[in-house]
This record gives structure tokens, C-alpha cells and sequence, in this order.
């Protein structure tokens, strides 16, 4: 993996600085103080012991982090915050391109937040609430990362500030109230000194290391190859007077080929330090084939015992929301934005005077939250005639169901049905289709079946499940209950039956052409030897599909022509590959250009 020397900077950590600017900031409803980005000195003196955090082994598969970049459904934020300004600029910014989740501890506090947001004259027009206990505003730092594990989000958890455990909480409380994954290295980190480009090359400074004594750069990496997916990592000396050795002080990563990197005045301490980090990103390579473009955008002097700073923004679905000061600055920096992002973005900015004193502006207090994953396949079981209760001596009830693949890959796997029993019992298979083949976006309904209910089983509440696994994991279900109101006399036999368990109707969901182009996901991925990839193509196309490896070496050409518009599958054949991460780019000039990571495990 790749690094810079480092060379550990010591960080002075003034007292000042943790208080510096805090008379802006107004006492919060219920005394709540504004806490800084950093552990003050009263919370140095009086954090007690480490707060140890669920401590997980890593997955057992390759997981896949995307960039903050990439669509997202919204971001996360909390309330009470230091300044209600800003807080209502965010939200009501951000909920015109996605959900904004807001973290609040009960009743008090989201009334407080919506009369605060209507005073700033603020909606709701796309917010949703989330109840549970916060210490402060910093949801980037202790908030959740979610990485794709096997086509299902899953929570990495990293270590956070022992002075303010409600904080460290909220990824775990998070995972367990969305069903998510949940990871949790050994690691002490904040999520601001991590950018990503969404294919496994990670940037960061070593305030990681500052963070974790006795940890070097070797098990740093290693933990996030292990957890996040992360295959180049590189560490860059954290900068001199700021508090929080953040990488998102200086350096903003807007695609995965483009860094926004500050450019600190000649007569800066920091100034030959970030020309240099620079100068070391512009040689980095990207999944594409070539080198990160760096964009230079420009730096506030250093006042008052801290730094504002440009590149702590929020990328949200084609807005950019970025701090301004009031300073001439400011046009030159949404100048900087505008170029970088290209014309489908829109960049607007929040005023962060009073925020920045406390070591962060915008991208410090929320996180990207992404779309729930859609599963691979979906099963519905449709009764008829609830609620279905059957007599002591027995009898019958209809139904039918509907398995359908959400992919555009072949799935095939077993779908069947089973009875719970009210003491917890399986009985079954009952309908059992142990070799099920989905074409791609297909689905299948069978007819409306009868399934007989034996008298001679006890009375209670039974749950009739219908459930499809692929590579024997249940990857769809559904259920209903029904009741049996006693058990007649006879052998201890259930007797299940079911009549015309047959499939009667398939319907293809695709219908036409495709609306876009669009480069499927592999399947399967991780994959040996062999791997698919759909490709779409709306219109007759000149195609470029090429494949390369993370140095960014074009290692195989999938199609290089003219192909006609529909739906077309290509095959990677890794007979002649090394075991390792690899990068699938399909271009059509002008039009298109989509990359897929595929992991080939021999």
C-alpha cells in the first residue's frame, strides 16, 4: 500500500483553542454548553475510562465503501445545534435533494427543532426523525460508516471520545434499529479525517495515529483493508494549528478523480506542508486509469486561534453545500466547486462564522446516509380471506405466491414453504422448488393454491412462511399467521398436504428498451473464474468495456465496437488474472462512462 513518509507531527493543543469564539455561541435549551470538535481540557481531566465500544471480528467476505459523493437518500444531523442559522441552512438546503434524519432525544427537543426551522422559515418537506440521546453536534466524526456487504448495508463502528459515550453509541444503536450489519474494530478515529473515492483507496492524516499509541501504519492499514475494503491507503502529516488533525480541513475529494486541496497564503506555517501533500495526491492514481486532478481553492488566513476552511462542505445528490464568511473569498471558492463539479451541480453557501471557532464548519456535523439496499429478490405470500382461523378437527386455507428477482443477473436458488408451530417447531418443506432459476428482473406467481391444515395438531397461532435462498442464504421471505382454534383426536400425524403447488404465470418486468445506460453489478462477486455483467444501452453505441487492476493498468477489453441497443451480457474470464480487486470501466463517448469493482478469490 501506499504512503507518504510520515513524519508525527506534534500538534499543540491550546486550551484557547477549545474555547475560542465559544461568547458566539448561545447556552442550549436544558444548559447544554456548545461542546468544540475536540475533547476540551475539563473533558481531558474528567473522561474516565475508555469506553470500549462492541468489538467485532471483520466480515468474512470483501466489503465495498462508496464515496460520499455517489447518491445518497440523505445525511444525518443533530439537535439541539450551536447555531440555528446554520442548522436551518443545512436542512433546508439538503431536503431538496434528499431525507434529512435528525437525531433528537424526545419530544421537547423535535418541537424545539421545528419552531426553530419555521422561524428560519424552514419546512418539513423531507425530514425524518430519529429518537435517541446525543452529547453533541459532530455527527460526521462519532456518526456511522456503512460499507456494501454481500448487497446488504452493514455498520462499521469506530471508537470515539470517552468523555461523550452517548456519541460513541449511535452507529451501533443505528445498525440495530435499521437490521444493519454491525463491525467494530479496535480503532479510535473520527470519520472527518477520512476521504474516500468510492473503489479502495483511502486518504487520511496521522492524527490516526495520534489517536491510537502503539498502533503503527501497517496495522492501521490493516484494519482498514480488513473492515472497510480499503486497498491504498495513504497518510498525510496532519497540519499545525488546528485541534482536530482533520484531512476535511484542507483537502475535499468531490469525485474519484478530483481533489480539492486548500491553498494556504506563502507566509502560512502550513503552506510548503499541503503544496507538498498536493503535489503527492496529484501522482496518486484512480480507478479510471490516470492521476487524481487537483483543484486549489483558497485558504482564510489563520486567525484567532483557527483555521475556516472552504473544503468542509456536504456533497448531497447534485448540491454542494459549502461554508462562506462573508469574505471576498467566498465567490472565488464556489467558483472553485462549480468548475470541479461540473454544470449538474448546484453549489450554494451557509455562513460559518460562529460554527468555525469550534474546529468545523459543514461537513463536521452530518453524515451521508445511503439508499437502502434493494435485496436481491423478493418473496409475497397473498391469503385470501383473513383472518384465517381453522376449526379443532381440521381444514383449509388458500393462498398464493410471488418470488421475483431484483437483478439484472440470473439467480438461482430454492424457494420453498414451511409452518411454524406455536411452540417454535418447523414443519416442512411444504411447496419446495429446490432448483429455482430467475431470469434477469423476472418474476413468477403461482396459482392459487390450497393448503390443508391437519385436525390432529394443537390449537394456537401458526405462521406460514414462504422463503428463497441463493447459495444458502435466505435472501427473501414472507409470512402470515393463522389460528387453530384445537386439536381433534387421532395419530400424531400432521398430514400436511397442498393442492396444485404448480407455477402457472411468469411475467418479465423489463418490457422494452432500456430507459438509461447503466453497467450492471457483477455477479458473483467476489467470483472464480468467471463473472457477468449486464450492459444497457438505450441506443445503437460506439462501447468501450475494459477491465483493470488497481494500479490502474488495463489488464482485459470486454467489447471495443458498435452494439445495438437492448441488454447485453459480458462474461470476465479470470482464468489468466492474479486473485485481487480489479476495475470494470464501460464508456460510450460522450454519454457514458460507469466503473464496477469485482474481486476475483482463487
Amino acid at each position: 500500500m501506499n504512503r507518504l513518509p510520515l513524519m508525527l507531527f506534534a500538534a499543540l493543543l491550546v486550551a484557547a483553542f477549545a474555547f475560542a469564539g465559544l461568547a458566539q455561541a448561545d447556552t442550549l435549551p436544558g444548559g447544554e454548553e456548545p461542546l468544540p470538535r475536540w475533547m476540551t481540557q475539563q473533558e481531558r481531566m474528567t473522561q474516565g475510562p475508555p469506553q470500549i465500544a462492541t468489538l467485532t471480528p471483520p466480515p468474512d467476505n470483501p466489503v465495498y465503501l462508496d464515496g460520499e459523493f455517489e447518491p445518497k437518500e440523505g445525511i444525518l444531523v443533530r439537535w439541539p445545534f450551536y447555531f440555528p442559522d446554520i442548522f436551518a441552512g443545512i436542512v433546508d438546503n439538503a431536503q431538496d435533494t434528499g431525507l434529512v434524519y435528525i437525531l433528537v432525544a424526545n419530544t421537547n427537543d423535535q418541537n424545539s427543532c421545528i419552531n426553530s426551522l419555521a422561524n428560519y422559515g424552514v419546512g418539513l418537506d423531507n425530514v425524518e426523525w430519529l429518537f435517541v440521546t446525543t452529547d453533541a453536534i459532530w455527527v460526521r466524526d462519532f456518526g456511522p460508516w456503512f460499507v456494501d456487504d454481500m448487497g446488504e448495508w452493514s455498520i462499521v463502528d469506530l471508537r470515539y471520545y470517552n468523555s461523550r459515550p452517548n456519541d460513541d453509541y449511535i452507529p451501533e444503536w443505528l445498525a440495530d434499529q435499521w437490521d444493519y450489519g454491525y463491525y467494530g474494530p479496535n480503532l479510535y478515529h473520527e470519520g472527518g479525517n477520512m476521504m474516500n473515492d468510492g473503489h479502495g483507496t483511502m486518504m487520511m492524516s496521522t492524527r490516526v495515529l495520534d489517536a491510537n499509541p502503539g498502533y503503527d501504519v501497517d496495522d492501521v492499514e490493516q484494519i482498514y483493508h480488513d473492515y472497510f475494503g480499503i486497498d491504498n491507503l495513504h497518510i498525510f502529516e496532519r497540519i499545525a494549528n488546528d485541534g482536530t488533525g482533520h484531512i476535511d480541513i484542507w483537502a475535499k475529494m468531490v469525485n474519484d478523480s478530483t481533489i480539492i486541496v486548500a491553498e494556504f497564503n506563502q507566509n502560512d506555517v502550513n503552506y510548503d506542508l499541503v503544496e507538498g501533500h498536493a503535489a503527492y495526491m496529484d501522482n496518486v492514481p484512480t480507478a479510471n486509469g490516470g492521476t487524481f486532478n487537483i483543484v486549489r481553492i483558497p485558504m482564510p488566513n489563520y486567525s484567532g486561534g483557527y483555521y475556516k476552511t472552504y473544503t468542509n462542505s456536504i456533497l448531497l445528490n447534485g448540491k454542494a453545500i459549502i461554508p462562506t464568511y462573508g469574505l471576498a473569498t467566498d465567490s472565488d471558492a464556489i467558483a472553485v466547486y462549480e468548475s470541479a463539479l461540473g454544470p449538474d451541480w448546484d453549489v450554494v453557501g451557509v455562513n460559518c462564522n460562529q460554527i468555525a471557532p469550534l474546529g468545523g464548519e459543514l461537513h463536521c456535523v452530518a453524515v451521508e446516509i445511503p439508499y437502502p439496499v434493494e435485496p436481491l429478490a423478493a418473496v409475497e405470500l397473498l391469503p385470501l380471506g383473513e383472518p384465517i382461523v381453522i376449526p379443532w378437527g381440521g381444514g383449509s386455507f388458500q393462498f398464493s405466491a410471488v418470488v421475483s428477482n431484483n437483478t439484472d443477473q440470473v439467480l438461482s436458488g430454492a424457494a420453498w414453504t414451511e409452518v411454524i408451530t406455536p411452540m417454535g417447531g418447523t414443519y416442512g418443506p411444504i411447496l419446495n422448488y429446490p432448483n429455482l432459476t430467475l431470469q434477469p428482473n423476472q418474476t413468477i406467481t403461482t396459482a392459487t393454491l390450497t393448503q390443508n391444515v391437519p385436525g390432529n395438531i394443537p390449537g394456537g397461532e401458526y405462521e406460514y412462511w414462504a422463503r428463497f435462498s441463493v447459495d444458502q442464504q435466505i435472501v427473501a421471505e414472507d409470512m402470515f399467521s393463522f389460528t387453530k382454534t384445537g386439536i381433534a383426536p387421532g395419530p400424531d400425524d400432521l398430514g400436511w398436504t397442498l393442492i396444485d403447488p404448480s407455477v402457472t404465470s411468469v411475467s418479465d418486468r423489463r418490457g422494452g428498451l432500456p430507459a438509461s445506460y447503466a453497467l450492471s453489478e457483477a455477479y458473483p462477486n467476489p467470483f472464480n473464474p468467471t463473472a457477468s455483467l449486464q450492459l444497457n444501452l438505450p441506443q445503437r453505441s460506439e462501447v468501450q468495456v475494459h477491465v483493470y487492476n488497481v494500479s490502474g493498468q488495463r489488464v482485459a477489453t470486454l467489447f471495443n465496437g458498435r452494439a445495438n441497443a437492448g441488454e447485453h451480457t459480458l462474461t470476465l474470464d479470470g482464468r489468466d488474472l492474479s486473485s485481487g480487486v480489479y476495475f470494470v470501466q464501460a464508456t460510450v463517448p460522450g454519454l457514458f462512462n460507469q466503473v464496477r469493482k469485482v474481486t476475483l478469490l482463487k
